[in-house]
């Protein structure tokens, strides 16, 4: 009973460490969108301007 005790605490804890660490992760993923856009948004424009040149 007490193993089971100690195993459940033990699950609560990883979850609890993988929560924190995927709110970490979707963060780093939210800040690094607007750059994201941004080069999509020169692509795109690089792209027009080649097949206006062509």
């Amino acid at each position: 009973m007490i193993r089971q005790y100690e195993r459940t605490l033990w699950l609560l804890s990883n979850e609890r460490n993988s929560a924190s660490k995927n709110k970490k992760n979707i963060r780093a993923i939210q800040e690094m969108i607007p750059a994201i856009t941004q080069s999509i948004l020169l692509n795109s424009s690089d792209i027009l301007l080649l097949k206006k040149l062509n």
